[in-house]
């Protein structure tokens, strides 16, 4: 497997420069949960506190809120509220991020990849690889969709986004804010976080890659909340499938990683494979994780092949358009 210090010495690219120093890894544990659970919980507090989601939503908005707090079972009003308040926090989100590394640890920006140098050309890349594989990513996601369904036909589930467009109870402006949080605050945020932070972190040492695959079995968890709740109630077997196939997918690909660790002693590799298996695992819409890993690695390559995050965040965008539209016109 070529490694990545051969292909960094294009006169097209930049000079790689040196990883964060690692006690900054605290700090990316720290700020992950504040940016994607502190801040939009605040928000939807203030939502529910100034009658604001009374007024959009009616009396349920209150409850609602309790529900996403708890994680309880979210009926149309809390994905609605949910989807106000995330576009309400992605201003705040994204100055976040760049704002606590620095302050913490005076990382400035251009350490995460936030860089403008040769954006155009970077951006043209993310473009073109998009190009080339989002029919493989696309197809991949067709298959284990058809494969999957046929083992458990009641085991495909639905992203929220498309749960709540499926009611036909949206008004325009919140079509807008799928859009808006598909093609730009998913990009900007998981791009920073995944490719910007935890892939530079996780290419320090094979501790933290280790601690990353253990994350990675854990989120489906955090994540699918509700999930889990009434699976442990009263789940069929069914519902057991549908909740411990992402920790099966993990455990599967194990081998994997440690084949990749054994042939990659820079880490880098190794690296991109874990945070591809982390960004996959985050996205509870099974059987979505398995296509979204190679598309993970796709963007984690691009990431150090670049040392930007112009490119990826480029073809994220792009790839999460297609999905926007597949879910909001083709139901």
């Amino acid at each position: 497997m070529q490694e990545l210090s051969s292909e960094s010495s294009s006169p097209n690219l930049p000079e790689e420069r040196a990883n964060p120093q690692p006690s900054w890894g605290l700090t990316l544990m720290a700020v992950v949960p504040l940016v994607y659970v502190l801040i939009p919980m605040a928000i939807m507090l203030l939502v529910v506190d100034t009658g604001l989601g009374e007024v959009l939503y009616g009396p349920d908005a209150a409850p609602a809120a309790s529900r996403q707090a708890t994680g309880g079972e979210a009926n149309e009003t809390t994905l609605r509220l949910s989807l106000l308040t995330s576009t309400l926090a992605l201003p705040l989100q994204v100055v976040a991020i760049p704002l606590l590394f620095f302050v913490l640890n005076r990382m400035p920006p251009r350490d995460m990849g936030l860089t403008l140098d040769r954006a155009p050309r970077h951006a043209a890349l993310g473009a073109g690889l998009w190009l080339l594989v989002m029919p493989g990513v696309l197809g991949l996601h067709l298959l284990v969709g058809w494969l999957w369904q046929k083992v458990v036909p009641e085991g495909v589930r639905q992203h929220e986004f498309e749960r709540l467009a499926r009611g036909n109870h949206l008004v325009p402006a919140e079509l807008g804010m799928i859009v808006f949080l598909s093609m730009i605050a998913a990009p900007l945020l998981e791009e920073m976080i995944f490719r910007g932070l935890l892939l530079r972190w996780a290419q320090e040492r094979l501790a933290v890659r280790l601690v990353v695959i253990v994350w990675a079995l854990l989120a489906p968890v955090m994540v699918s909340r509700e999930q889990w709740s009434v699976v442990l109630s009263e789940g069929t077997v069914a519902q057991w499938a549908q909740a411990l196939a992402p920790q099966l997918f993990v455990l599967t690909m194990l081998p994997g990683f440690l084949m990749v660790e054994r042939h990659d002693p820079t880490g880098r590799w190794p690296s991109v494979y874990v945070t591809a298996l982390m960004f996959a695992m985050v996205h509870s819409a099974w059987p979505a994780p398995v296509p979204l890993f190679v598309l993970g690695v796709v963007l984690g390559w691009l990431a150090q092949r670049t040392q930007g995050l112009v490119a990826p965040m480029v073809l994220h965008a792009l790839f999460n358009s297609v999905a926007c539209v597949q879910m909001l016109y083709f139901l």
